[in-house]
């Protein structure tokens, strides 16, 4: 039954990167084979897109199917035919799919490991047929109808009523789910701000409560006896928004609109935690103007703000939207026009980017590079407010706003090489779906060994993945990907350990089953982005968590050269281990601590990850 497979990929490919602007074009996206048939029905391209519409689809090839003529068939095909219709008919009606977890592409899965039959799949067993359903999931479990070669298969078709291309009209793709994980009760508002440091996660932004625990705007998410939970992190907090932190000589520098630290008053919206205590850095002028910091960096080993604000009435030297700290108070190095919304160090200079034309009175257009004496263009600039930075592959990255004040001229996604701009995402138009365009922006970005991830308020549709405030960009293909469903705005991402941390003001993520996430989420992106599909590995750990020994298991062969356990933050850790035999290998963790660390497997095909919990 193996046919016309190239033909399918090249139309796979070419819907790719299609828009859906109505009903038919999301069909397409869950079954090219839509593009093949004629006559359909006119609702179709009346109604509007859906963003993963497997059961719509599933219903309307039943309605089509359920109308074409039947009088070429024996009267077996017609009552088999029959029978199928109505059970496909129950299937959709269920709404209950199978997932594909081994894949980052819509993709067929026959038969998940939940044991969840796909369409076909059900149709096979309810006729009777589940051993034929079983062997073509053991041996062909992600293959397309089509590209199928088995004679059981092809009597089955050929007795069931129906043509194998409308078999494979009926098999959906499904795309691949992300794994987002419930941190306890999350928080009570939104998270702006999240810094790993030293195996825990310190998260920051407008809350009074992370979990069960009384929280005043931060928080720490750590591992103890019991598990992962939230303790509180600088006794009581502070009062209002933390929207940037930043480690600083071992102490933690909070920015934003901060009004009091602990017991200490707060004068320039930046506090320090020692450890102890919290103390308040200097002073900017409060009055009728706002003193919001939106980022605070190290640079050169100095403490530098970033936001809307301006100096004390009687500082020295007026400036205003950017200071360093001299240890004593807050000085001018320059004065950007409008705020400064992000800062990061890049080819050894701090970047500044934001909603400036100028600084100084000279045009930089909305992004600046700080050498510690003087302020450089970057190319021609931007022409739209930057939200994000992030320094990935020898490349300065940036988010923006997706609109212009034109509306016209604007850059929502992009790299500077050190030479020219490469816009990678323009406007709004390659947002589509997004209906809050005030606020349509990219507002953060994260370098993690497995792509560049972006975060913020749009919607991104691409083949196989449909992203909705998170995207990934992968550097060696130059592909965007559609990471996640997340229902409101993402602020923060991090990565840790494998993971990547996720805040901001969602509370769900969508997928077939929608989670609670209440502001933090993370995601092992270590497990989704390995080598597994590449080895057609499919590794397992166990027991896990272990406390004497743990066994890594192949379920095919692998070449494994090389097993390595690190902590959370990159720490080597001395293991042993020996090779069992028939794919698997027991290791020693009876020397590591308690924890969670990560399992790096060295292979002929790449490097394989998976977290391993030790508790003893």
């Amino acid at each position: 039954m193996k046919t016309r497979i190239l033909f399918a990929v090249l139309v796979l490919m070419a819907f790719g990167n299609v828009q859906a602007q109505n009903l038919y074009e999301s069909l397409k996206g869950v079954n090219a084979r839509w593009a093949y048939e004629k006559d359909l029905p006119k609702d179709l391209f009346e109604l509007p897109a859906e963003e993963n519409p497997i059961q719509t689809h599933l219903f309307w090839v039943h309605r089509i199917l359920s109308e074409r003529p039947v009088a070429h068939l024996t009267p077996v095909q017609r009552k088999n035919r029959l029978n199928s219709l109505e059970s496909l008919s129950g299937y959709a009606e269920a709404g209950v799919f199978p997932k594909n977890l081994y894949h980052r592409q819509r993709q067929p899965v026959f038969i998940d490991p939940y044991n969840t039959y796909c369409a076909v799949g059900h149709l096979i067993k309810t006729s009777g047929h589940d051993p034929l359903a079983r062997k073509i999931s053991k041996q062909m479990n992600y293959a397309y109808l089509l590209d199928m070669e088995m004679s059981e298969l092809d009597q089955w078709v050929a007795g069931s009523g129906f043509t194998p291309e409308e078999l494979a009209w009926i098999q959906p793709g499904y795309p691949s789910i992300q794994n987002f994980r419930a941190m306890k009760e999350g928080t009570n508002g939104p998270v702006y701000s999240i810094h790993p440091m030293n195996g825990e996660v310190l998260v920051a932004g407008e809350f009074d409560s992370a979990g069960v625990a009384t929280a005043g705007s931060m928080s720490s998410w750590i591992s103890g006896v019991a598990g992962y939970g939230w303790i509180p992190f600088g006794g009581t907090g502070v009062d209002q928004e933390v929207f940037d932190m930043v480690e600083w000589n071992g102490d933690i520098v909070v920015g934003g609109n901060i009004w009091q630290a602990g017991s200490a008053g707060v004068a320039s919206g930046v506090a320090i935690w020692d450890g102890t205590q919290w103390q308040g850095l200097g002073n900017f002028y409060v009055g009728a103007l706002p003193a919001w910091v939106y980022d605070v960096e190290v640079y050169n080993n100095e403490l530098y703000a970033a936001g809307f604000f301006r100096s004390e009435v009687n500082a020295s030297v007026y400036f205003q939207n950017f200071a360093k700290w001299d240890g004593t108070e807050w000085v001018a190095v320059g004065s950007p026009d409008a705020p400064v919304t992000a800062m990061t160090v890049h080819d050894g200079k701090l970047i500044l980017g934001g909603s400036f034309q100028q600084i100084d009175g000279v045009n930089y257009d909305h992004i600046a590079a700080y050498n510690g004496t003087a302020f450089e263009n970057l190319g021609s600039g931007l022409p739209t407010d930057v939200k994000a930075l992030e320094s990935y592959n020898s490349d300065l990255f940036v988010g923006c706003r997706a609109l212009s004040g034109s509306q016209q001229d604007t850059f929502a996604f992009g790299y500077y090489d050190g030479t020219q701009w490469t816009r990678l995402i323009g406007d709004y138009w390659q947002f589509p779906g997004s209906t809050d365009l005030q606020h349509m922006a990219v507002n953060a970005l994260e370098a993690t060994p497995y792509g560049l991830f972006a975060g913020g308020n749009f919607t991104y549709p691409t083949f196989g993945t449909y992203g909705r405030n998170l995207f990934r960009y992968n550097a060696a293909t130059g592909a965007i990907e559609g990471f996640g469903i997340l229902d409101s705005t993402v602020h923060s991402l991090a990565y840790a350990g494998g993971d990547l941390y996720i805040g901001g003001d969602f509370k769900t993520s969508y997928g077939p089953v929608p989670v609670a996430l209440n502001h933090m989420t993370y995601v092992d992106i270590a497990a989704a982005f390995s080598t597994d599909e590449l080895l057609g590995a499919k590794a397992s750990v166990y027991p896990n968590p272990a406390s004497t020994y743990a066994e890594l298991s192949f379920e095919n062969p692998v070449h494994v050269k090389d097993i390595r356990v690190t902590s959370v933050i990159g720490q080597t850790l001395p293991i042993s281990f020996n090779e069992e035999g028939n794919g698997k290998y027991s290791i020693d963790v009876s020397q590591l601590s308690s924890g969670t660390h990560v399992l790096s497997v060295h292979t002929d095909e790449g490097v394989l990850e998976r977290k391993l919990m030790v508790s003893h």
